[in-house]
């Protein structure tokens, strides 16, 4: 039986957002051609993560020629950096000040920058790997959650380690927990970084195929069950505070089986379904979640990794490349 957070603890702890109203507020329809192309940049191929600012501006972390790309709401590119700067663009997060952590997963590092792409720091010895699952920061990581009080930056350590790490605001490495495994505290490629509140970090524990849950000083608190999280973030839907997770799909050994990842899928405080997103009005399917980002007024936010998941999985590509960014708005 999963141990899951308490109903009062979720929705106590969720970030504030716009709250819906009327009898409309359970739906999202997508936007058609969001973002169109703009300044030479199309987002097809692979966009690794999205992520809303606080001032009402989406940034998206793309795998082509141009990774670093700020669009407004009409989806007008307002700033592109970032050429021949990263090895694999992975983890992008927004801080409360608008300053940016970018993961570079084949670099082994994470980069605080400027919207302008001005460098801050640099967690990490870039090109240096730790060694393979030893616990040492970092052998191709993820993802960034910035404490949205203290500063204090929370690594997960991904695809050749099994950790997460804890910086302060500077820089400054704190403390790290966490081991190859299954059991509680146990990671096996951990995805994903948010918080809920100030207290309660969520990591998506992909590969266990469940979301964790815990303190700062990484005392586990929970976990619940999904399938291959690959995000999960805070959002407010009606009246309630809910977790909308990413979830990937199936690996090729379940290839043609259904219903099994490839959505969205907004969970309550009691674990249950409340909000699926994964085929709408002309048959719009998502390939391959790979993060997702809701704004204050609950648009959604998808980045997808649909050329390298379909080569990756099933030696398939593409004729027309996918869309890899994706929105929905609240109707």
């Amino acid at each position: 039986m999963d141990l899951m957070p308490s109903h009062e603890t979720l929705l106590g702890l969720a970030m504030p957002g716009a709250r819906a109203e009327g009898e409309h507020a359970v739906t999202h329809a997508p936007v058609p051609d969001w973002p169109p192309p703009s300044r030479g940049l199309t987002f097809t191929g692979d966009t690794a993560s999205v992520a809303a600012a606080p001032d009402g501006t989406v940034w998206a972390f793309h795998r082509g020629a141009v990774p670093v790309v700020q669009l407004d709401l009409a989806g007008r590119v307002l700033r592109a950096w970032g050429e021949g700067q990263f090895a694999r663009p992975h983890g992008i997060t927004v801080d409360r000040f608008g300053d940016l952590y970018l993961v570079d997963e084949f670099g082994h590092v994470v980069e605080k920058r400027s919207p302008d792409g001005d460098l801050h720091f640099v967690l990490g010895n870039r090109g240096a790997p730790a060694p393979w699952q030893e616990g040492k920061a970092f052998n191709r990581p993820t993802s960034v959650a910035v404490h949205p009080r203290s500063g204090d930056i929370f690594v997960a350590d991904g695809y050749g380690n099994s950790r997460i790490h804890r910086f302060d605001r500077h820089g400054v490495h704190v403390l790290s927990w966490g081991e190859p495994g299954g059991a509680i505290g146990c990671f096996s490629l951990p995805h994903h970084l948010s918080f809920l509140g100030e207290d309660l970090l969520v990591v998506s524990d992909r590969e266990n195929f469940r979301l964790q849950f815990f303190d700062k000083k990484g005392g586990a608190f929970g976990h619940w069950h999904c399938h291959r999280p690959c995000a999960a973030v805070p959002m407010r839907w009606g009246d309630e505070d809910l977790l909308l997770i990413a979830e990937l799909g199936p690996s090729a050994v379940q290839r043609d089986v259904a219903q099994l990842g490839n959505r969205l899928v907004a969970l309550d405080a009691d674990g249950r379904e409340r909000l699926i997103l994964d085929r709408h009005d002309g048959g719009c399917r998502l390939t391959a979640p790979h993060d997702v980002a809701v704004d204050r007024d609950g648009r959604i936010f998808v980045a997808e990794v649909a050329r390298s998941w379909l080569r990756f999985n099933f030696d398939q590509v593409p004729d027309v490349e996918p869309a890899s960014i994706r929105r929905w708005d609240p109707v």
